[in-house]
């Protein structure tokens, strides 16, 4: 399914609608779908980065965002979760504290959550030894 028109700006939706978490995972879903499909993963999560940022404002909202990733990676098959996750954190949709809740969490309806984090180990390993900013510094 195609992204939806109101990602492009082309629809008015109403505030009630947008604020709604279940049109938010639609839209993000939609997204995920059409990065994944188009091979250019990073190119077009960052290009819909801020449509991803309004829909995922909250850290209950980057997780549910997460699981998405997760079904949408695992319908695409392999190679495919690391790119789509990366560019998530990438392109602040979402933050690391979102990934340790998704990580920790125990949501069922998802698919595997352990072949994606195998398919993750590389990104998650980095995301560990990176270092903790301070007030904006490295």
């Amino acid at each position: 399914y195609g992204v939806p028109r109101v990602c492009l700006g082309q629809d008015k939706v109403p505030a009630e609608t947008v604020a709604s978490p279940s049109f938010a995972m639609r839209v993000v879903a939609a997204v995920l779908t059409h990065a994944i499909q188009s091979e250019a993963i990073e190119d077009q999560i960052a290009k819909f980065a801020p449509v991803l940022q309004k829909m995922c404002a909250d850290e209950d909202a980057q997780v549910l965002a997460l699981f998405e990733a997760q079904k949408a990676c695992l319908e695409a098959g392999e190679g495919k979760a690391e790119p789509v996750f990366s560019a998530l954190y990438e392109s602040a949709t979402v933050t690391e504290s979102a990934l340790n809740a998704w990580q920790s969490s125990t949501r069922k309806g998802y698919g595997s959550k352990t072949k994606i984090i195998m398919q993750l180990s590389s990104f998650l390993s980095r995301l560990r030894s990176a270092p903790v900013e301070i007030n904006g510094d490295a």
